[in-house]
């Protein structure tokens, strides 16, 4: 297979994904980080020839990832918040499957990977395409390649015998922008926030989240309840209008409304 042409910019996901954790860090030094990924470039670069095939690109991340760094998977703490933050990542060479496949998704870019988040349920996966086929890679088993055979294993023993098959699921196997990673990476915190009860940096979360997606129904619904739960009235009742606005004919818009009505009885007439 031949390697396909560099498709790392600046800017890129490394880089946005570093971005998310300044709320958390806000002295976070982003250049230190994105300069550590050229350092791993570098040396990645030393195991390869001149012309590498894709194979040889995405065994020689694996044996420096996974053996020279040492980086691995959190399954004694897998929902510590920081397994979610890509500086903690690279600081302990612990994380969670997305935030691995961040890290190799980044390197492969920079390396001439045509590579990508996997649109698959379960654990986070990654896709390299370079015209002639694909590889299935899974960033929290040590770089494992994964064929359809193994994927299908996965779904079994996630949905049980009757479990859908990616030869009839294409959107099991299709590629994710960067976008939609970095939503999924703002959802793992915002589970972990609302589990452990962490209210205000569940908000701090989920505005990100609303930047990113502003016209999910969902999402500005449920920030409209811990809003309310904050006894942030106003802020709840624009939320609350908004779910509305954008959900008309959702089953609960009745309920809604008449939250809308007692919360407006707290801070008075809203224009």
């Amino acid at each position: 297979m031949a390697l396909a042409a560099a498709a790392y910019v600046e800017n890129g996901l490394a880089q946005k994904t570093l971005e998310l954790a300044i709320d958390e860090y806000p002295a976070l030094e982003i250049p230190l980080y994105v300069g550590l990924l050229d350092r791993y470039v570098r040396d990645i670069k030393t195991f390869l020839d001149a012309k590498p095939s894709t194979v040889q690109v995405v065994k020689a991340i694996n044996y420096y990832l996974f053996y020279e760094q040492g980086y691995c998977g959190n399954d004694e703490n897998y929902y510590d918040p920081r397994n979610s933050f890509l500086n903690e990542v690279m600081d302990r060479k612990l994380g969670v499957p997305i935030l691995l496949g961040v890290l190799y998704i980044e390197l492969g870019r920079r390396l001439g990977l045509n590579i990508s988040g996997l649109n698959f349920p379960g654990h986070f996966l990654v896709k390299i395409s370079d015209g002639v086929c694909d590889l299935i890679v899974n960033p929290y088993e040590n770089g494992i390649l994964l064929n359809h055979e193994d994927l299908n294993g996965r779904l079994q023993d996630m949905y049980g015998q009757n479990s859908p098959k990616v030869e009839s699921s294409p959107d099991m196997l299709r590629a994710m922008d960067d976008e939609e990673i970095l939503l999924k990476i703002l959802t793992n915190l915002k589970n972990i926030y609302s589990s452990n009860g962490n209210i205000y940096k569940l908000l701090t979360v989920m505005d990100r989240i609303i930047d990113i997606n502003p016209d999910s129904p969902h999402e500005i619904l449920d920030r409209a309840m811990v809003y309310e739960e904050l006894d942030y009235a106003r802020q709840a009742v624009l939320d609350y209008q908004r779910y509305l606005e954008l959900s008309p004919d959702a089953e609960d818009a009745d309920e809604v409304q008449s939250v809308i009505k007692d919360l407006e009885k707290k801070v008075g007439y809203l224009h």
